[in-house]
């Protein structure tokens, strides 16, 4: 009996996965609901109650239009279909209504994209590290644009014109050749931190109303008006060299000939860039506030010694090829000479702490002087950020003696605890060999052009290099930290160009790239085998 009904009770179960409809490709459907995960020679994708969301290219082909229908189905999505992809070019038909978050992220090699009608809202991410893009169609009816989406599209110069109801953080941010105009819709109430940042050819139109505008959000922005008011970050407009209008609607802030002083006159809030006169104004303030001198064009400023303080990001984006400090101010606040055109930074004896990127992405210095006095350098104690990063014309480093902490070594910035710091990216030379027992820290090698660099055994390489042209780096056969890789380029070259390393066939190293190829954490041809 008990055979017979364990056989009887077999039967039911399986007629009853039959009625079910389990069956090829893991379908599954009630009678009410249908899905299941199947591929083309193209795509990955998934069937949900009669529609398509595709879920990733698997083709070959360059230049893609994505099909209207699959199996007979309408296909209404893509997901993260084309990320990290080596498409060129791809057409979204009108039957697509949506995209993921990172349909098209770090798609290196993609220049156009021709988008479908019905997508009204770009995800954050989307298009996030697709260097070579140069023009995105969309409809004039997209109306949000969401984090990141657009981050550090550099080559990107047309998205249309768009009138935005809602923008996120960095979406455009370093969509330098981007053009057009943007529209704020007067629904909008904000535009987030770095959302324009360095767009430096975009125009913009605004809503009659307040809006609250966040830490960098024009920053680097020539076509702009600049506001002071309680609701506007004093950074919202760093660096902005072209502002001819300021539109003051804060009761504690008076302007006299283009100087902008807090009501008690003691704070320097601003100078318009366009500031012709003399500079006698600093001797009336004790201190210089945040963003005071942000994008100024007079070429030389001196400090006085009536100067107590010098606030966050006060020269980012200056003009000044000269700033001579005075004895009295003991902190270089965060960002203060940030995207400047300083060409020698000599930083006076007494200066305690450097702030976070004090001193980043300085495009004409050739020389940083640092003073024993220095204790605290917030960019050295960071996890992800480099020591003088975008500096591509520095010549040298020199560290005072006593320095307890820094220490440079021909020309190069050293830990005392042997790490590298700072390769500067203007030397000559054509060949450097790591030393041993030295580390090497995040950025080290930041605007490297035309280098062959050795590294030796215990070196570590994550994260090196950054913004590179043709450098090459040789690694020994094993006992080397190559860290966790992420995307498309192996790191430690990010952002660069023509850049690789050289690996001893069957060595451990190489070993460890044709896995890392494999699961897709970097690219081939990141690495030659010698």
């Amino acid at each position: 009996m008990m055979k017979k009904a364990i056989i009887g009770m077999a039967l039911i179960m399986s007629a009853l996965v039959f009625s079910c409809g389990i069956g090829l490709k893991g379908r599954a459907d009630t009678g009410k609901h249908e899905f299941y995960k199947a591929k083309t020679k193209e795509y990955q994708y998934y069937v949900r109650d009669g529609i398509v969301e595709i879920e990733k290219y698997i083709g070959k082909k360059k230049k893609v239009i994505v099909p209207e229908k699959i199996e007979g189905k309408r296909v209404v999505s893509i997901r993260n279909c084309f990320y990290r992809t080596s498409v060129s070019s791809v057409t979204v038909p009108d039957s697509i209504s949506a995209m993921n978050s990172r349909a098209f992220y770090n798609c290196k090699k993609l220049k156009k994209v021709k988008l479908s009608k019905k997508i009204t809202t770009i995800p954050s991410g989307a298009f996030m590290g697709c260097t070579s893009l140069t023009e995105v169609s969309m409809s004039s009816s997209v109306s949000e644009i969401e984090d990141k989406a657009f981050w550090n599209c550099g080559a990107l110069t047309s998205v249309g014109d768009l009138t935005l109801k809602k923008v996120g953080w960095s979406a455009f941010e370093n969509c330098k050749k981007l053009k057009g105009t943007i529209t704020f819709d007067s629904s909008i109430e904000e535009i987030p931190s770095g959302c324009f940042c360095n767009c430096k050819k975009l125009s913009f139109r605004f809503p009659d109303k307040d809006l609250t505008v966040y830490d960098l959000a024009f920053a680097g922005c020539r076509n702009t008006k600049r506001y002071i008011s309680p609701n506007v970050n004093a950074g919202a407009y760093a660096g902005c060299t072209n502002i001819d209008t300021v539109v003051v609607k804060d009761d504690n802030v008076i302007e006299e000939n283009g100087v902008y002083y807090s009501k008690d006159r003691k704070t320097l809030v601003y100078v318009r860039p366009d500031y012709q006169g003399k500079l006698d104004f600093l001797k009336q303030v004790d201190t210089i506030g945040a963003y005071a001198f942000s994008g100024f064009r007079q070429k030389k400023v001196k400090i006085p010694d009536t100067i107590r303080e010098i606030q966050e990001g006060a020269f980012y984006g200056a003009l000044c090829k000269s700033v001579t400090w005075n004895k009295n101010v003991k902190d270089m606040a965060n960002y203060m000479f940030k995207e400047s055109a300083l060409e020698k930074v000599v930083i006076p004896k007494g200066v305690k702490t450097i702030g976070l990127e004090a001193l980043w992405n300085m495009p004409k210095c050739v020389s940083v002087s640092l003073p024993a006095s220095v204790r605290s350098w917030a960019d050295y104690e960071a996890e992800f950020t480099g020591v003088l990063e975008g500096f591509p014309a520095l010549k040298k480093v020199t560290v005072a003696s006593g320095n307890p902490h820094l220490e440079s070594k021909k020309g190069l910035l050293f830990s005392k605890t042997n790490r590298l710091l700072c390769y500067p990216a203007g030397r000559k030379a054509k060949t450097y060999k790591i030393p041993k027992n030295i580390t090497v820290g995040i950025h080290a090698f930041s605007n490297v052009k035309n280098l062959k660099v050795t590294f030796r055994f215990g070196s570590g390489i994550q994260g090196c290099f950054i913004n590179c042209k043709n450098v090459r780096i040789v690694l020994p056969r094993s006992g080397i930290s190559i860290g966790n890789m992420q995307g498309e380029d192996m790191p430690p070259f990010e952002n660069s160009t023509k850049c690789y390393a050289l690996v001893k066939k069957n060595s451990y190293v190489h070993k460890k790239f044709k896995k890392m190829v494999k699961r897709g954490y970097t690219s081939e041809f990141a690495y030659k085998v010698v």
